[in-house]
């Protein structure tokens, strides 16, 4: 299937940047935008008009809040095209399935070159244990909106940390496979003015039983996004921040990689578009990702 024309709901800074990507890709991609901005070439303040026109590859990047209705009027609307929708795949589970087009979730940090030589350094190994390490800081997030006002710091609009750092539960599972939580602690801790939680400490264990943590919060000031993975030759750390990768094991082994966070949303789109869907995030996936969510959040009301 030839992609020529692309649609984009919601244009936010993450909107804005999935056009920048795909016109980086393509300069003679047609975009169609559903959005309520004035002064948006080629935009259409309601889905019902959006939808009028003839799309090939549809980006879903409005709030969470509002990822399954759109995505269920526009399923009714396109049949046999691609859709791409920003992670988390919704606000909460959701009983969603179509076979009228192809679905992926824009977890774009699995086409970063570091997560595959990362994953070429964990293929094969005995893992002992696994400790995942994000931190930042919601105020720094966006330079276009006051935080408190952002969909980060609503509930309504799906915010809270464990949403937002959903990136952090896809690369567990895309990495090692499906884990098993025991116990989990998310809540608001911080004087930030948001209503959302800011914190999860999360513990569990592989299928192997080689234990798992994840610790997430927004209230920082140290910008930190680390993956620390014990085996039985080597410590390996996987910084994302500043793109290196340092094995310690009879030698140290340090290698950095790019740092442009856009060229992993290049290479998904590519890969989308081309129809090479092997890392691309599924709808099945995605929504594996919210039931783990959810059962975090339940085991954090214990």
């Amino acid at each position: 299937m030839t992609i020529k024309n692309i649609g984009i709901v919601g244009y936010g800074s993450i909107g804005q940047r999935h056009h920048h990507v795909l016109s980086s890709i393509n300069n003679e991609f047609k975009f169609f935008i559903n959005t309520k901005q004035k002064g948006i070439k080629n935009s259409f303040n309601s889905l019902e008009s959006f939808s009028s026109q003839d799309l090939d590859y549809i980006i879903i990047s409005n709030p969470t809040s509002f990822h399954y209705e759109t995505l269920r009027y526009l399923d009714e609307r396109y049949k046999k095209i691609k859709f791409l929708i920003e992670k988390p795949l919704f606000n909460k589970p959701e009983s969603f399935s179509s076979n009228h087009n192809q679905y992926f979730i824009g977890y774009n940090l699995r086409f970063h070159k570091i997560i595959s030589e990362f994953l070429k350094l964990i293929t094969d190994k005995e893992i002992i244990s696994i400790s995942f390490k994000t931190y930042s800081y919601l105020p720094s997030w966006r330079k276009n909106i006051d935080y408190q006002y952002s969909s980060s710091a609503i509930k309504s609009l799906g915010g809270g940390v464990l949403r937002d750092l959903s990136h952090e539960i896809d690369l567990l599972n895309y990495l090692f496979g499906l884990s098993t939580f025991l116990y989990a602690d998310s809540r608001k801790l911080s004087n930030l003015d948001i209503e959302t939680d800011d914190f999860l400490l999360a513990c569990g264990r592989l299928k192997s039983g080689a234990p798992i943590s994840l610790e997430l919060n927004y209230f920082s000031k140290f910008n930190s996004r680390e993956i620390f993975v014990e085996t039985t030759e080597e410590s390996i750390k996987l910084d994302l921040i500043n793109f290196k990768l340092v094995v310690v094991g009879e030698t140290t082994n340090s290698k950095e990689f790019d740092r442009n966070i856009n060229s992993s949303y290049e290479e998904m789109h590519k890969a989308i578009i081309e129809g090479n869907f092997d890392n691309a995030c599924s709808l099945k996936e995605g929504l594996t990702v919210l039931k783990q969510i959810e059962q975090l959040e339940n085991l954090s009301l214990l």
